[in-house]
């Protein structure tokens, strides 16, 4: 689980760099290519929605990004909502299936670690989180 949360964590910190980059990159054609400054994307395609002028192929280029950021976007969302559904989970964790959890999926710690710094056995630990698993699921 802890691979998955940290892949989950790792997937939005790109998609949100490539979803702002996509934005900018919006942003300057409108303002700069096609020189509606402050304009938004909606506000063009109204505009120029039945233009056939030279902004025509500006105009399908800046609907494509549009259409991947809203792509991207969307993607944010499920993975914003999946970590929600976690934060949820772990409210429900005592409190030493709480300190299990974050030393396990927030700092990597391996269960032998684990035990050795909160002072259980290590099949305690096992124990611990198995329950925490099942919470999860």
């Amino acid at each position: 689980m802890y691979r998955q949360i940290k892949k989950q964590i790792a997937d939005k910190r790109l998609i949100g760099i490539t979803r702002e980059g996509i934005e900018k990159r919006i942003r300057f054609k409108i303002d700069k290519v096609l020189g509606l400054r402050g304009m938004s994307i909606q506000e063009v395609k109204i505009q120029l929605k039945n233009s056939e002028d030279r902004y025509t192929s500006v105009f399908a280029s800046i609907e494509d990004l549009d259409k991947d950021r809203i792509i991207l976007l969307e993607e944010e969302n499920i993975i914003d909502e999946m970590l929600s559904k976690i934060n949820d989970a772990i409210d429900d964790l005592n409190e030493i299936e709480h300190k299990v959890f974050r030393a396990m999926y927030l700092r990597g710690m391996t269960q032998q670690e684990i035990a050795d710094s909160e002072g259980y056995s290590l099949d305690r630990i096992k124990q611990i989180s198995r329950d925490i698993n099942s919470k999860m699921n």
